[in-house]
């Protein structure tokens, strides 16, 4: 993601996080599990990742995220497939 690193995005996503989940942001530390400390479930996390969809103009097969539980986990993958040919 040009000018985007690591700890930006990861800002980005708990911020979406804590919108979808109604908590302030300072609540969620990118190491929480999203399903389990952040509580997200299945439809929280397909809205997550239209939100970073929208935001960064990418398109997310839903079965490549169901393996991540981080926060780090997703914004690698998200930084990797926007650099991507």
């Amino acid at each position: 993601m040009p000018g985007l690193n690591q700890a930006e995005i990861e800002a980005k996503i708990v911020g979406f996080s804590a919108r979808i989940r109604s908590v302030d942001p300072s609540a969620i530390s990118p190491q929480d599990d999203i399903y389990e400390y952040v509580g997200l479930d299945v439809l929280d996390s397909v809205e997550l990742v239209l939100e970073i969809e929208d935001e960064y103009g990418l398109s997310v097969p839903g079965e490549d995220v169901e393996e991540f539980t981080t926060i780090p986990q997703f914004a690698a993958y998200f930084k990797q497939r926007k650099s991507a040919p």
